[in-house]
């Protein structure tokens, strides 16, 4: 999986799959994927004006276990906007995590239809 900044959203890709999260507006985030290679320009959804933000996205490697007793790293990227933040390895879009004062609420995303476990990868 190859992670990148693009414009200030944060983009994954594999195997011909895109998956983009975008700041959209105060403490939310825009998720969209797309097996077309590129996303048509065309906004179906979520078309009315928003404040434009800036969201950190930080882009890194981390270990993980292989299963053999090895460790292997793995990259791993979040995005964060606010209060939201999205944290994305190597297989799926993994959970969302929405701060609320001092208190951390995870929310976990199933995504199976995202980025599936494929034979080929």
């Amino acid at each position: 999986m190859i992670f990148e900044n693009r414009n200030g959203a944060l983009v994954a890709l594999r195997s011909g799959e895109k998956l983009e999260i975008r700041p959209w507006g105060e403490d939310s985030l825009r998720v969209r994927a797309t097996m077309q290679g590129d996303f048509t320009g065309k906004d179906f959804a979520l078309t009315e004006e928003y404040k434009r933000t800036d969201a950190k996205i930080d882009i890194y490697e981390e270990d993980f276990w292989v299963g053999d007793g090895s460790i292997a790293k793995q990259p791993i990227a979040s995005i964060t906007n606010g209060k939201i933040k999205a944290v994305v390895n190597s297989e799926v879009l993994s959970h969302f995590i929405r701060m609320i004062s001092r208190y951390c609420v995870s929310t976990t995303v199933l995504t199976a239809a995202l980025f599936p476990k494929r034979a080929d990868a």
